[in-house]
């Protein structure tokens, strides 16, 4: 982001961030001291930014913001604060940390040092003290506040900027469909949204089904099938930091993100050596209506490639029922049965849903069988 970025609905129209935080330093100056205000900030003009920059707004910090007009409930100024100090640092080249400290000596003062605030309960613009506040003109005091805008830029910007935080899921997809000239309120991404509800069902989606959209445009959807194989891709990625398989807790932490995204069935055979190292996954997707339509000749064909000394069978259940189905009894014991004619071990048959998940060994189902 530039110096010159302004936000909108701003309680000083036409004025930018740098003039509103020249004159809360330049306030703080004349009312405590240049001496004063550059011991307390001493150390944190170029301080990195540690994670969210965060400021602990009691009631005077809410009051400040709220007659400045950015926020309307100290609830909003608690959600508010964080985009708002990484706009303001972005803008005067100073951290987080230091935008931060300067609102929180101007709303609260410095208890350690025996100073007032500046907006205290009476505000500075109507105390005795004959000491002018350089905000006084464009306070929104004796006004209703507005409501906190901070989207004075388009979302590829605040995107680069560092203030993805403040990207609603539709914005950083109508950024991807779209690029620099993406508002967040294209009709294809409403369109999506509304079919699909979640940014994991959107890319779990086939291609056909984004064709008959009429918002939709053969680049786009080129882009969406590629985001939702990238999708994938991170996701196995995420797996493979789990090589070890020792409980069903394990299978569930491995595959649940990808198998819950599916609407229809879907299954993975793990292949297993024989410390219970993932040797490959084996995927079976689209097969409805229940896992049971899986033919054991193919099961057992990638076990016997890679001389697998167990396997474990994870599939979904798209209803959200964890429980097993007499189908999935059955399937599971002629599976144990084919095993046991090849000399592999079935370890488990874990069934995931959005809800948790349901383990045959954890069960004591595997041994009945």
């Amino acid at each position: 982001m530039d110096g010159d970025l302004e936000l909108a609905d701003s309680p000083c129209p036409g004025r930018d961030v740098v003039w509103f935080f020249a004159n809360l330093t330049k306030t703080l100056e004349e009312y405590h001291g240049g001496e004063w205000l550059g011991a307390r900030l001493a150390g944190l003009r170029r301080a990195p930014a540690a994670g969210e920059p965060r400021l602990a707004l009691e009631v005077a910090g809410g009051r400040f913001l709220r007659r400045m007009g950015y926020v309307k409930t100290l609830d909003e100024a608690k959600a508010f604060i964080g985009p708002f100090a990484a706009y303001l640092a972005k803008a005067v080249s100073r951290s987080p940390e230091y935008v931060c400290a300067v609102i929180n000596l101007f709303a609260h003062g410095d208890q350690e040092a025996g100073k007032r605030p500046v907006c205290g309960a009476t505000p500075l613009c109507q105390s005795r003290k004959g000491v002018r506040c350089q905000l006084t003109k464009d306070c929104d005091y004796y006004n209703s506040p507005r409501a906190p805008v901070l989207a004075a830029s388009a979302p590829a910007e605040r995107l680069l900027g560092g203030l993805d935080g403040t990207l609603s899921d539709a914005e950083l997809l109508s950024v991807a469909l779209f690029g620099d000239k993406a508002t967040g309120v294209e009709p294809l991404t409403v369109s999506l949204f509304k079919r699909y509800g979640k940014l994991r069902a959107i890319f779990a989606a086939e291609n056909h089904e984004y064709e008959v959209m009429r918002e939709i445009k053969p680049a786009q959807t080129l882009r969406l099938a590629a985001f939702a194989v990238l999708h994938r891709r991170v996701l196995r990625e995420k797996r493979g930091a789990v090589l070890q398989i020792a409980t069903a807790k394990d299978f569930y932490d491995r595959y649940a993100a990808e198998l819950r995204g599916h609407k229809v069935g879907a299954a993975v055979l793990v292949l297993l050596d024989h410390r219970n190292n993932v040797i490959r996954d084996a995927w079976f997707c689209d097969i409805p209506p229940s896992v049971a339509r899986l033919e054991m000749a193919d099961l057992m064909r990638p076990v016997i490639q890679e001389s697998a000394s167990s396997i474990a069978l994870v599939h979904n259940h798209p209803s959200g029922d964890p429980a097993p189905s007499p189908a999935d009894r059955d399937f599971t014991r002629r599976l144990k049965s084919a095993c046991g004619v090849f000399g592999f071990v079935l370890v488990d048959h874990v069934i995931i849903t959005e809800n948790g998940y349901f383990s045959f060994d954890e069960e004591g189902l595997l041994g009945a069988l």
